[in-house]
């Protein structure tokens, strides 16, 4: 069946292992066939055997528009194979964008790979509020470590209503790539090309959507 965004054989095989997938993968396969190798035999020369699928480049994601793209890719295959995953998987989705919308999008990140990492190895609900107040508060002792004297911003603060209004003023990734309706699930803006800020998509110009997916 083919996919919008398809995975890498490598990674696909992953999936249908119900294996974890590394989403720095997933992104770096969006950009083309060459960088980080996996499986890859080392002769102890300078020679060194890949097999063709195995050619993966990863690239760290960073953003929430990078995630997004990146969890749609893993989702499509995964539901084709476990189509019973589909609520769980929604509710998933739902609670990682509720991160992303907390304001450092490293924090949402890390969650959904320790989250995903979990489901892969061990019996884990990704669905269950239980499990998602786990992770937060392992991630928020992580930040606090770091960042003691910074108090987080609250929902009504002037830097939080601010963020808010940057989201609603910049442009739908997906909706750029003609895969997001209205309204915006994810409160961005549509109507207006995310590489150009003309009124198109940016899949609708050669040269906007070269550079969306080289992002």
């Amino acid at each position: 069946q083919p996919f919008a965004d398809p995975l890498p054989l490598s990674l696909l095989k992953l999936v249908v292992k119900d294996r974890y997938v590394d989403f720095d993968k997933v992104y770096g396969g969006f950009t083309g066939p060459t960088g980080l190798q996996d499986d890859t035999k080392d002769f102890g020369t300078e020679f060194t055997l890949v097999r063709k699928d195995q050619v993966v480049r990863s690239i760290a994601i960073t953003t929430e528009a990078q995630w997004i793209r990146c969890f749609e890719a893993w989702l499509e295959p995964l539901l084709f194979v476990y189509p019973h995953c589909k609520e769980e998987l929604a509710i998933y989705r739902s609670n990682i964008m509720e991160y992303f919308r907390s304001g450092d999008p490293s924090i949402a990140i890390r969650i959904d790979k320790d989250a995903r990492s979990k489901a892969a190895n061990s019996p884990f609900d990704l669905s269950s509020q239980d499990n998602f107040r786990t992770l937060l508060l392992k991630e928020l002792l992580h930040v606090s470590s770091k960042k003691r004297s910074a108090p987080a911003p609250t929902s009504t603060s002037p830097a939080s209503s601010s963020r808010s209004a940057k989201r609603l003023d910049t442009p739908c990734i997906l909706w750029n790539e003609d895969r997001c309706s209205e309204p915006c699930k994810n409160n961005r803006k549509h109507g207006y090309c995310s590489e150009c800020g003309e009124q198109h998509k940016a899949i609708d110009s050669s040269s906007c959507y070269t550079k969306l997916t080289t992002r």
